[in-house]
């Protein structure tokens, strides 16, 4: 996990690494309606403040990987049947 760690008082505390979708969008390549998507769908962990996302650096990395977040099972087993519900 990506973290930058902060001082508070006597403790280390790991935050970690954000991007605003403007960052994401420069560093990345990818299109903004692209980011807002992925972020307003739950496909990588986001924070919204006021009318701005937080995009996880981390989530955003692991799903153009994988097309997926690491921690996050498959959608269809692996005998191909879904359950439904």
């Amino acid at each position: 996990m990506r973290s930058n760690p902060v001082r508070i008082g006597n403790v280390t505390v790991d935050v970690p690494v954000m991007l605003s979708v403007e960052e994401a969008h420069s560093a990345y390549r990818l299109s903004k309606q692209f980011l807002y998507r992925l972020a307003k769908s739950g496909s990588i962990r986001a924070l919204r403040t006021g009318n701005k996302f937080l995009l996880s650096a981390e989530s955003l990395s692991d799903y153009l990987r994988n097309g997926t977040l690491l921690d996050e099972k498959p959608a269809t087993p692996a005998g191909g049947i879904r359950p439904l519900g």
